[in-house]
């Protein structure tokens, strides 16, 4: 959610330049790499909690089968 606000458009205004770096417009490399990490962060919150709710746990959320493979 907090990546969110670095979207909105006072942000995106600041960086609505015609710098470039590399060639290529600082507002794109900005968004790319807000995309990247928004995704890395994601891919590590996940697998912490696989291995959180991995066998062995006992601190599973109440109503959580660990056997069920998907939604029915």
């Amino acid at each position: 959610m907090a990546g969110l606000l670095l979207f909105m458009p006072p942000y995106l205004r600041i960086l609505s330049r015609d710098d470039q770096l590399f060639g290529i417009p600082v507002l794109h490399i900005y968004i790319f790499v807000l995309w990247l990490v928004g995704i890395i962060l994601s891919a590590m919150v996940s697998r912490r909690l696989v291995r959180e709710l991995a066998p062995g746990h006992d601190d599973a959320p109440p109503g959580l089968d660990r056997h069920e493979s998907g939604p029915p």
